[in-house]
């Protein structure tokens, strides 16, 4: 949906500094939390997963806005339609530390896939969050 682009495209790292009110207003302006980004095929809950990135994020609040998109069905399930990758990917990958921990209790129910493909440099994003 249109309304993502702009978050995907800022590249001062807005998104991950402000993850709780973008999403609310995504959200206000009419998107549905599963709409995907076209140019990244990413939903809300991809972007706010990655949000507790390193340095730029606040693991915390994206932890928490993972739990609100949760709550209100947000698919645990969806794959960016350009990387494959679930949000759990994203956060593991991003070494986001809270966030994986809110998928926990989604799975149990969800009969989630957890299939994971190799990244460029030939890991596996989930063993970026173990090691």
């Amino acid at each position: 949906m249109d309304l993502l682009l702009p978050l995907a495209t800022n590249a001062l790292g807005l998104f991950q500094l402000r993850v709780e009110d973008l999403c609310d207003e995504v959200l206000k302006r009419g998107a549905h939390f599963d709409d995907e980004d076209e140019s990244t095929g990413m939903s809300l809950i991809h972007y706010a997963s990655k949000a507790g990135v390193r340095i730029m994020g606040d693991d915390h609040t994206a932890a928490k806005v993972v739990r609100q998109l949760i709550s209100k069905g947000a698919s645990v399930n969806q794959r960016s339609s350009v990387t494959d990758m679930t949000p759990l990917h994203y956060a593991a990958y991003f070494g986001c530390t809270e966030v994986p921990s809110e998928f926990c209790g989604s799975f149990v129910h969800s009969g989630v896939a957890c299939v994971c493909y190799p990244t460029i440099d030939t890991t596996l994003p989930l063993t970026r969050f173990v090691d």
